[in-house]
């Protein structure tokens, strides 16, 4: 069974939103694996936006660029987000 990336506003809300793309890439910086087995819930704010503009810049017509861009905005919207990896 494969895993996902996933974002929520903090405080949790019932709706998650899936990140797939951008699932290894988040895994390895801050969970330090390969996010296959799926990794516990972790805030991250404002500080990530500069790796992610990196990743959007690197891939801005390819859907890692676009979930860059969403996870962007939320973490704008809301200053801080959840992430989580699960099937």
């Amino acid at each position: 069974m494969s895993t996902s990336l996933y974002w929520s506003r903090v405080p949790v809300e019932p709706k998650e939103n899936s990140l797939y793309s951008l699932k290894h890439t988040l895994a390895k910086k801050l969970w330090d694996s390969d996010g296959s087995c799926g990794e516990g819930t972790i805030r991250v704010g404002k500080e990530l936006i500069p790796f992610l503009e990196g990743i959007e810049l690197g891939n801005s017509s390819g859907e890692m660029g676009r979930d860059a861009r969403k996870l962007i905005n939320a973490i704008e919207s809301y200053g801080e987000v959840q992430l989580c990896i699960h099937s």
